[in-house]
C-alpha cells in the first residue's frame, strides 16, 4: 500500500543483524524487497511493521528510509 507521502507499508520477513540485510513484504504484493542496514533509520526485526521508500541499487530495487510503522521520521 502507498501512502500519500510516497512511502509504501510492509512486513519484515527477516533481518540479520550480523550480515546487516533482510528482507521486508510489501503490503502491495509483489516479490519481497531487499532491504540493507544503510537504509534504516532505527533497527528493525522480523514482524516489525514498516514504512518504506524504494531505490533502484546495482540493478534492483532495494527498500531505503525505513522506518517502523506509527514511528515518527527524524527531521
Amino acid at each position: 500500500m502507498q501512502l500519500g507521502d510516497g512511502r509504501l507499508s510492509g512486513e519484515v520477513r527477516w533481518f540479520d543483524d550480523k550480515k546487516y540485510q533482510g528482507f521486508i513484504i510489501p503490503d502491495a504484493g509483489g516479490g519481497d524487497l531487499f532491504v540493507h542496514g544503510s537504509g534504516l533509520r532505527e533497527p528493525i526485526a522480523a514482524g516489525d511493521r514498516v514504512l518504506f521508500e524504494i531505490a533502484r541499487f546495482r540493478g534492483r530495487d532495494t527498500c531505503v528510509d525505513v522506518v517502523k510503522a506509527g514511528a515518527r521520521a527524524p527531521a
